[in-house]
């Protein structure tokens, strides 16, 4: 079984959501990005995508850049830190598909050790990518989208837990896109999600 545990996110306030969504960094080109970023100062791909600013696009001011964007967007207040562990249920609606996820942190030795199986084989270039603006940010700034196999305790708990309060953020976004996250920091709930 794969461990999950609730963390300390770092997430936009609720008034500059809408703003600072922004589409994966990887499905975006260098021309979109720029003139995305251009429109919007708030949008998040001011961190995740800093190489579009530069001719080499792994130079080390590259990822000092992303560090450097992630702290202005704290200090402004677009980003703000939790001041207790979560667990997140997130929502997807787009036209008549519904989507749910659960955002959490795993182990890298749950992969490691194989179970987490590997669905894709990605670049090793885009792998050191990551690897470096992670370390640079001290953040993950691109989750890593899991599947599990269907479990009906679970889709019952996450249900509850929807049904039991407002949601953090609820705007739309690129494409259509309806975005609903809960936040989930009862220690016992989190313990029953966890199991």
């Amino acid at each position: 079984m794969v461990s999950i545990k609730p963390f300390r996110a770092v997430r936009p306030n609720s008034y500059d959501v809408d703003q600072i969504a922004s589409l994966p960094y990887d499905v975006v080109s260098k021309s979109e990005v720029l003139k995305l970023v251009e429109d919007n100062p708030k949008s998040f791909l001011n961190i995740d995508r800093t190489d579009v600013r530069f001719e080499t696009e792994d130079a080390d001011e590259v990822y000092e850049l992303a560090k450097d964007k992630l702290a202005d967007f704290m200090d402004k207040g677009w980003l703000i830190k939790e001041e207790e562990p979560a667990l997140y249920i997130y929502r997807l609606l787009q036209g008549d598909r519904l989507q749910y996820g659960l955002v959490t942190t795993i182990a890298v030795a749950d992969y490691a050790d194989g179970h987490i199986k590997r669905h894709e084989f990605t670049r090793p270039d885009k792998e050191k990518d990551r690897i470096r603006h992670n370390d640079c940010s001290d953040a993950n700034t691109s989750p890593i989208f899991l599947t599990m196999r269907k479990n009906s305790k679970l889709k019952f708990l996450l249900k509850k837990e929807r049904d039991a309060r407002l949601p953090l953020y609820s705007f739309d976004s690129f494409n259509d896109t309806n975005h609903c996250i809960w936040r989930i920091t009862d220690p016992a709930t989190i313990e029953n999600i966890q199991s």
